[in-house]
């Protein structure tokens, strides 16, 4: 367990939610208690314990079919975004992850993997809205130090509800190996594999041999119930970390050279952005409309068209110094999805309208001409 008194730390760790870690100091913690969003932290190679449940403590799962096309969701969406998981359970009304990401890409990994379910679980129920209490939770784990704790501590749900803490030590072992929507019976030999599971990182810690490795990792497991050991989650510092002391530190090395990264783009894409008013502009001189055509919702094509593209270039131009939310809201809308359908909407038009891409072409040009800085930056593109 994570020694408190290394930190400085006067009270428990983790109960406070400092959003921002470059402000913490290594001997000493600083809270903030307006601030309870932990802060994402998205490095390549780096190990996460991640948890989310459904809404107002909601099922996510109320057949095996689902649990089943869970899985199979998390299998396509390990694929795509190069993630490794190495112990998993669903539970009813939540899940845990304990996994590795090659890149930097944790919040389009999750983001995929939520969203394709929903919509699927919407569609099969005929409901809408949304299906998970709000954020995923995700810690930054020190592998070498507390990757069987997490791995334990995932594989012990099934048996924490209230109806299974009455079972006697037998019965709880035998809960375990019979509950079918966690990696415990496949890291323990008794199912096969799952093509997005990796077991050997997490045996590897308990011996030279297979067999043995799996005899080890019982007694483990033995521990954990006998001791109804606590979760280790609650030494994370922050809300955000958890890891020795040396672990925590190289964390922050690594947040704050991030920081400064983003700090310089920040002052790029403010300098070569343009004004929304700007872009309007130039779109209704293309389109010969008036302004009011574009900003009101109108119902003819014409006037929808020029609206998408000002959505459009409104996301490649100024996004700089405006969200996505506030382009919306300049434009009559509430939310910033609006210009992201836009946005997917041209992008669909310009494979099958050769007049389109013209426009598109000469309002670009127009636009780069007005560039303060004569660079252009394009949302998601990298290029300034």
């Amino acid at each position: 367990m994570l020694d408190e008194n290394l930190l400085g730390c006067q009270e428990p760790i983790g109960y406070y939610g400092v959003r921002n870690l470059s402000a913490l100091k290594i001997n000493k913690i600083c809270y903030n208690k307006t601030m309870p969003r932990p802060l994402r932290i998205e490095v390549a190679g780096m190990w996460y314990h991640i948890m989310n449940r459904g809404i107002i403590r909601k099922n996510i799962f109320l057949c095996d079919d689902d649990y089943q096309k869970f899985l199979e969701k998390l299998a396509d969406s390990c694929e795509k975004y190069n993630v490794e998981i190495h112990s998993y359970v669903l539970m009813p009304n939540h899940f845990h992850f304990f996994l590795k990401t090659n890149e930097a890409n944790l919040s389009r990994f999750m983001h995929r993997q939520l969203t394709s379910y929903t919509n699927w679980f919407n569609q099969k129920y005929e409901r809408v809205g949304h299906l998970f209490q709000g954020r995923y939770k995700s810690i930054v784990i020190d592998n070498n130090n507390y990757g069987t704790e997490i791995t334990r501590y995932i594989h012990l749900n099934p048996i924490r509800t209230r109806k299974n803490l009455k079972l006697n030590l037998r019965e709880k072992r035998k809960y375990l190996e019979k509950y079918k929507w966690s990696s415990y019976p496949e890291i323990i030999g008794l199912k096969s594999t799952s093509p997005f599971l990796y077991i050997d990182e997490t045996l590897e810690k308990f011996g030279f041999n297979r067999k043995k490795q799996i005899k080890e990792y019982l007694q483990f497991i033995d521990k954990g119930i006998k001791k109804d050991i606590e979760s280790p989650l609650k030494n994370a510092v922050a809300q955000s970390v958890l890891g020795s002391k040396l672990f925590v530190r190289e964390i922050l090395k690594k947040l704050k050279t991030e920081q400064k990264y983003d700090s310089e783009i920040n002052k790029l894409r403010k300098q070569s952005s343009l004004p929304i008013e700007k872009i309007l502009e130039i779109v209704c001189q293309e389109y010969n409309i008036n302004k009011k055509v574009i900003v009101k919702q109108c119902k003819d094509r014409y006037g929808i068209e020029a609206r998408a593209v000002a959505f459009y270039l409104a996301a490649k131009y100024s996004v700089g110094m405006m969200t996505l939310n506030q382009i919306a809201g300049s434009m009559g809308c509430q939310r910033g999805w609006s210009v992201t359908l836009a946005v997917k909407r041209v992008e669909k038009l310009k494979k099958q309208d050769k007049e389109l891409i013209k426009k598109l072409e000469r309002l670009e040009s127009l636009l780069r001409c007005q560039e303060p800085s004569g660079q252009l930056t394009v949302m998601g593109s990298g290029t300034y």
